[in-house]
């Protein structure tokens, strides 16, 4: 590898390496999303995750990091970094790499919450580095337009009052509810697992494209859904969108798309994988992108890999505002221990695992919980925990379904809440439902018994016997009478 390369990829790689053993600051060197070439893109992403983990980064476990990440390139890392000439770079060739990389083709800096969806003209500016007691000068590329009279594109604005009245609201800037999702905003969607957080978002599409209300919320226009996720592979996908019922006249194809499970999970802190994923938003332009899980997003549980991830997912959305569409994360809820009693309303909103962050970034938080332990019930249980820009609204039931969830009109709120207080409801079972019905009984006769015997709601008991409930299958009716039949 040569001190002055005559290519930008070469000037690139020399560069991420003196980046990496000279220990300049992250302040006074190129962002690794301004970097074209893979390699030294890679270098520059392994650095930032060891700094923003608060680790000490060296050129051994860079390269390791490398590796890790991209296995292909671990070998031309490990050359780049232990390279002398990464050592002996003067204040000279750095100005010379930097002037390279400039004049080798457009570039662009991607501030870490506002990111440019096209590349633009650069003009060079003077910015420090150092190694060791030596200051040096090079360049760095900013973000600017063409002419020469005109400025940079600011990263604040200050509006007055009545700036902020004047303000017009673009016709689909609200998707959904009271604000509950809207363009640029970030929705959560929290839940323990397997409770259907997929299966909503994915819902969520399907209204998008049918312009049908999602979980009771009604949507203000139809807009296509972007899936980016790493949970469900193309089996189940299949059997997903199979069995979705599409009305008559829309074509799904035109309003979603969804990935099926990465090889490599969602790596989001990789530019590689940033440029691959502007590319398609610019390509589809989703009104709503949706990322799940949100921990296969993020290196750790730290609050600093939290706010890397979503800064980067920030960062790739267009900047125009009528282009930048709402972010809906998947996540996780915290674990929590058999004396934890049942949470409600805003009171969900601690649950979730990193609410810290999560919780704070997003402008509106939805939690879906089992309706109860039995694996049998598909009722769920839908709350909005947080809506920064308008009412919450009250929880609601659903039956889980694949597409749109069916509401559950008969569900009792307070035998739900109740279930997590000393004494609270058990769930009914099987040999429950047998006892109830056997010899053949009405509907009423079968509802007071497994009230007296399992001490549970009037809901839950209508649920259990109802002849598209959970043992719907083990059911029949004839002349009024329910009967079990145990197929």
């Amino acid at each position: 590898m040569s001190t002055t390369p005559t290519s930008r990829d070469a000037a690139e790689r020399t560069l991420a390496a003196f980046y990496v053993v000279s220990g300049s600051p992250s302040h006074k060197r190129f962002p690794a999303a301004s970097f074209t070439d893979p390699l030294a893109a890679s270098i520059l992403a392994a650095l930032e995750r060891f700094e923003q983990a608060g680790r000490t980064p060296s050129p051994q476990k860079v390269a390791a990091e490398v590796g890790r990440g991209m296995p292909s390139l671990a070998e031309d890392a490990k050359s780049i970094l232990f390279d002398p000439s990464a050592h002996e770079n003067s204040p000279e060739k750095i100005a010379e790499l930097v002037e390279t990389i400039r004049a080798g083709s457009v570039s662009r800096h991607v501030p870490s919450a506002a990111a440019k969806t096209a590349p633009l003209p650069i003009t060079p500016e003077t910015v420090t580095a150092s190694i060791g007691d030596e200051r040096i000068k090079s360049e760095r590329v900013l973000q600017s337009k063409p002419d020469a009279d005109s400025s940079a594109t600011p990263f604040l604005q200050l509006w007055s009052p009545s700036q902020c009245r004047e303000w017009e609201m673009p016709p689909d800037f609200v998707l959904a509810g009271d604000c509950h999702l809207t363009r640029g905003g970030i929705a959560v969607i929290g839940g323990v697992p397997g409770c259907g957080k997929s299966r909503a978002l994915v819902g969520l599409a399907i209204a998008g494209a049918t312009g049908q209300s999602w979980m009771g919320l009604p949507l203000h226009s139809k807009f296509r859904t972007m899936i980016i996720q790493a949970e469900n592979g193309p089996a189940r996908l299949k059997a997903e969108f199979s069995d979705i019922k599409t009305p008559v006249g829309v074509d799904l194809d035109e309003f979603i798309r969804i990935t099926p499970a990465p090889d490599y999970g969602l790596p989001l802190l990789d530019p590689a994988f940033q440029r691959e994923m502007r590319d398609h938003i610019a390509a589809f332009r989703p009104a709503v992108i949706g990322l799940d899980p949100w921990n296969r997003i993020t290196l750790d549980d730290k609050q600093k890999d939290y706010r890397a991830a979503i800064d980067c997912i920030l960062s790739c959305l267009p900047e125009a505002p009528s282009e930048r569409p709402a972010v809906v994360i998947v996540a996780h809820l915290r674990k929590r221990v058999a004396s934890d009693s049942r949470k409600w309303g805003r009171d969900l909103l601690p649950e979730l695992s990193g609410s810290v962050v999560i919780g704070s970034a997003a402008r509106s938080v939805f939690i879906l919980e089992p309706a109860s332990p039995d694996p049998l019930d598909d009722r769920v249980v839908w709350t909005c925990a947080k809506n920064n820009d308008g009412a919450e609204g009250p929880s609601s039931a659903w039956h889980r379904r694949n597409g749109l969830f069916e509401q559950c009109d008969e569900f009792d709120f307070e035998e739900f809440l109740s279930a997590g207080a000393p004494g609270g409801r058990v769930t009914i079972n099987e040999s429950d439902v047998k006892n109830a019905l056997a010899g053949g009984v009405p509907k009423k006769d079968a509802v007071k018994r497994l009230i007296e015997a399992t001490k549970c709601g009037s809901s839950a008991a209508y649920a259990a016997v109802a002849l598209n409930g959970r043992f719907a299958s083990k059911i029949d009716e004839a002349d009024g009478l329910l009967i079990w039949t145990g197929k």
